[in-house]
């Protein structure tokens, strides 16, 4: 008898002819559980990719955080030591950025400009050698006033390697009856990058020293200190920690306040998605509930015969429950397998619909990244499964409970 509640739970799902809706129905609430843990799979993997494809081609590129105040940094090698002294700081360099207009014989752009050490880019910054080669970097570290600018920044431009540029800037400190004297100089376009960012649209890279240059400071000047950190999100605290290491009144920006909108909106999302489509897997539930109840009121004969015959109320209680765990069990591995499939091969099955149906689901020039980002992660996949399986197994116990309590002889009185 130990087997007895399964074999007879198991039968029960054969519906007979005469029981075709409820056959019906079992096979809607295992395609509505199947649906439902799919597309959380394949959305959840998306909100994943999505904030991969933000740390990876967006907050890689600027500054985990900055330390400045009103007064140029000099000599900023010895403050960039000091910074990386601390443990959690994983590279410090000094960093100054010039927000401009970038003027050529053919447009105007307002530009964020870096100036940054090139032998430090690559241990600050995303950039690596696939973005912009070592002898751009060499080039820039030995000529004198070159500029670096994002593809699509100098395509804006109408400019090519070795086309001049002017580079102007307000003079914050110096204010005539005319209005803010301007600084201006012309760099020679050494080179492009494409991150495939915003950050092409409107960024570019020159020497620290050309800044320092540009703006009258100090030689061997910076305006700030620019962090790297071994966590992200705990750059705002590591860089206050930094603070506390020198004397001076150090002021602290961490990438939050540039791109921390569009990460909090994606966490956003992100959860009110989660808690809408946790929906469908409640509705596929319920609908296990439902058609549980029904099968009950049409098996009252039978189960009303299996107490007869010395069945305990508790294993026919065993005997629902394994009908509707089943249902639960089957729909969400079923969904489990086509969700992860479809999440790990998202990109070339929207690659192949926009080729059939001609149409881009990601316009390059709105978003950052112009491919469906997909990053379907383990733990994500087994808590929605055993989110979907607790789910249905608690939804059975009610009429689980209800069969249990079927009294056999008014089961048995209408039965012909």
């Amino acid at each position: 008898m130990n087997h007895f509640h399964w074999y007879v739970g198991l039968r029960f799902l054969r519906a007979k002819r005469r029981d075709g809706f409820l056959s019906f129905l079992t096979i809607f609430s295992m395609l509505g559980m199947i649906l439902g843990v799919a597309a959380l799979i394949i959305v959840l993997s998306v909100m994943n990719g999505f904030e991969k494809e933000l740390k990876d081609k967006v907050l890689s590129f600027v500054p985990h955080a900055v330390l400045f105040d009103q007064f140029p940094i000099e000599n900023w090698q010895e403050s960039a030591k000091k910074a990386q002294s601390h443990p959690h700081v994983t590279a410090a360099s000094g960093f100054t950025e010039v927000q401009g207009l970038l003027a050529s014989n053919r447009n105007n752009r307002g530009a964020v400009v870096q100036g940054i050490q090139p032998s430090d880019l690559y241990e600050n910054t995303g950039f690596d050698e696939s973005t912009i080669s070592q002898e751009l970097l060499d080039k820039l570290e030995n000529d004198r006033f070159g500029i670096i600018l994002g593809q699509s920044m100098a395509a804006s431009l109408g400019l090519f390697i070795g086309d001049k540029v002017k580079l102007i800037v307000p003079e914050q400190t110096s204010i005539n009856f005319s209005g803010v004297d301007l600084m201006d100089k012309r760099f020679t376009l050494i080179g492009t990058f494409n991150v495939r960012s915003e950050i092409d649209e409107n960024g570019a890279l020159i020497h620290i020293r050309d800044a320092a240059s540009l703006l009258r400071l100090p030689k061997n000047s910076a305006m700030s200190i620019q962090i790297k950190t071994d966590d992200l999100f705990m750059a705002n605290q590591y860089a206050r920690e930094v603070r506390d290491l020198f004397d001076r009144n150090f002021r602290v920006n961490d990438w939050t306040l540039m791109h921390g909108n569009l990460y909090a909106s994606i966490q956003m999302e992100r959860k009110m998605i989660v808690l809408l489509l946790s929906l469908i897997i409640a509705v596929a539930s319920f609908n296990i509930l439902t058609s549980l109840m029904m099968v009950v009121n049409d098996k009252q004969g039978d189960i009303a015969i299996l107490r007869t015959m010395g069945t305990t109320p508790n294993q026919i209680m065993k005997i629902f429950l394994v009908q509707g765990t089943f249902i639960g069990v089957i729909g969400t591995f079923a969904g489990a397998l086509i969700g992860t499939l479809c999440a790990y091969y998202l990109s070339e099955i929207i690659g192949f619909l926009e080729v059939a149906f001609g149409f881009q689901v990601l316009d390059p020039t709105v978003y950052f990244t112009s491919t469906f980002p997909s990053d379907p992660r383990m733990e994500d996949i087994l808590l929605i499964c055993l989110f979907s399986l607790k789910l249905s197994f608690l939804v059975t116990i009610i009429p689980s409970r209800k069969a249990a309590h079927v009294p056999p002889a008014e089961a048995l009185r209408y039965e012909v």
